[in-house]
């Protein structure tokens, strides 16, 4: 009998039926080729058509333009090409390196402002938080992460035991052989979306080549503990030893973190990936952490939005801001680290504080499902 935490989920996957894709090839193409460009084959009548509805980016030029042609909610702009070097630009402008779908499997370059962007701070306070320039006005706690409010499940955080082999897990950050099977759960989940082929193989290039770009492609991989050589199954409906149970793509501007996607097949295996990105961005260094537009669990992570220009304003301020030794910090989890190393979970529960803000949250989720039950007890009778 295994624990019902670890079997595998994927109900919430989206793959493409008869579909077929190779992950695995492409990141051996990124990895040998000179040139990972490339050319969506439109005619000039098709540019014309889409030149009516999104601002046309060809260079740098366009990037600096594009915040002044977006109107009102606009916030997308259009390429044929897939560049790294197009890519780079973008982020160091604080611009989002998105894919949009035209129909037939074929996508277009898309970078993408956002009007509003979700951010929150990597600080140990409210101090730290404060000496961010830029950083919109908060009281107390407001703005800045908090590992606790996302209720990771104490069972996912357990202490690794080699005598035992008690299931744990662990996190690894670029580790070469981590990117297929990244991509791949990333693919599964979320289908031929946004971080389209050519976009994957442009940042897997970025990633290969990364001296020539000053925006650093991040790939974050956790995994259940491998304590023996056994092979994994994937026709087992457990989660096995060395598994690939959450992941993120994300990517480095100065000292700012940006999630671009991320996926999970554990149950409650989301909420791991968020808090372990956030604890060890900030560990590393980072003071911002950028999650695109906001959303319902971004608020839980306390982020604020800040509109486009501030938001372009503090990326163009914060850019240059070295970022060796985050990278340093990150290197040396390529060889991977215990998930609990960084949320502890052995402190007997009768310990914590009943007091605390984690514990306050996790009382009225409690009392939110009690009351849920006896309403639906009423309902039945």
């Amino acid at each position: 009998m295994h624990a019902t935490y670890l079997r595998r989920v994927t109900r919430h996957f989206c793959e493409d039926k008869g579909e077929k894709f190779d992950i695995g090839a492409e990141v051996t193409h990124a990895s040998q080729a000179t040139d990972v460009r490339h050319l969506v084959p439109l005619t000039k009548a098709a540019i014309q058509h889409f030149s009516r509805f999104l601002p046309p980016v060809k260079n740098e030029d366009d990037l600096e333009a594009l915040p002044d042609k977006l109107k009102g909610s606009e916030e997308l702009g259009f390429s044929p090409l897939f560049d790294p070097f197009l890519i780079d630009a973008c982020c160091q402008r604080g611009i989002f390196p998105l894919a949009i779908s035209i129909g037939e499997g074929i996508f277009l370059f898309a970078p993408k402002l956002h009007v509003e962007r979700a951010v929150c701070a990597l600080a140990d306070g409210a101090a730290q938080r404060n000496r961010i320039s830029g950083f919109p006005f908060c009281e107390g706690d407001e703005g800045i992460f908090d590992a606790d409010c996302l209720g990771v499940s104490r069972k996912l955080t357990r202490t690794p035991n080699q005598g035992t082999h008690r299931p744990s897990f662990d996190i690894f950050i670029n580790r070469h052989e981590d990117l297929a099977d990244v991509l791949t759960l990333i693919r599964r989940q979320h289908g031929e979306n946004w971080l389209c082929a050519p976009l994957r193989k442009c940042l897997l290039y970025m990633f290969f080549n990364s001296t020539k770009y000053a925006t650093k492609v991040i790939f974050t991989a956790i995994r259940r503990r491998k304590y023996s050589e056994t092979p994994i199954s994937e026709i087992s409906p457990v989660i096995q030893e060395g598994e690939l149970v959450a992941c993120e793509v994300g990517y480095l501007v100065g000292d700012i973190y940006a999630s671009a996607t991320g996926a999970y097949c554990i149950s409650g295996g989301g909420a791991l990936q968020l808090s372990l990105t956030g604890i060890c961005m900030r560990s590393a260094g980072c003071r911002l952490w950028d999650l695109g537009m906001m959303m319902d669990y971004k608020r839980t992570l306390q982020c604020v939005s800040l509109p486009r220009k501030k938001w372009q304003k503090i990326v163009a301020a914060r850019r240059s801001n070295p970022s060796e030794q985050i990278l340093n910090y990150l290197h040396d989890l390529e060889k991977g680290l215990p998930v609990s190393d960084f949320l502890k979970s052995d402190v007997p529960p009768a310990i914590a504080d009943p007091n605390s803000k984690s514990q306050r949250k996790k009382q009225r989720r409690k009392e939110a499902v009690i009351k849920g039950k006896k309403a639906k007890r009423g309902a039945d009778l």
